[in-house]
């Protein structure tokens, strides 16, 4: 479960030395808890805006580092969310503009910030 450390993890003698380790999760309930760690939260910002985006990630980031002893794994949904202003007002062109928008910027935000 996710008392155990990534350490113990890739450090578990049974393994492999020097070979990548990958941690399976899975969002249903009819898994099997000797194979898959439980399922992990899921997060949007449910912003429209780059910026905004950005500031979200870095507030949830923020609250995890700030809370470890609560902490447990999350995936942000890195995408923005649009509203129906944004669709018929035709703001961006659709659903390919908006992830062109973020899309290598978060990257480079979870990568180099």
């Amino acid at each position: 479960g996710w008392s155990t450390s990534l350490k113990d993890i890739w450090d578990r003698v049974t393994l492999p030395q020097d070979e990548g380790r990958i941690i399976i999760t899975y969002n249903e309930g009819h898994t099997d808890p000797v194979y898959f760690f439980p399922e992990v939260t899921e997060r949007w910002g449910n912003v429209d805006e780059p910026e905004n985006l950005r500031s979200y990630l870095e507030q949830q980031v923020g609250i995890a580092a700030q809370n470890p002893e609560v902490f447990t794994p999350w995936k942000p949904n890195c995408q923005m969310t649009p509203t129906a202003d944004d669709i018929i007002g035709e703001r961006w062109s659709g659903l390919r503009e908006m992830a062109d928008a973020v899309n290598r910027n978060v990257t480079g935000w979870w990568r180099d910030d």
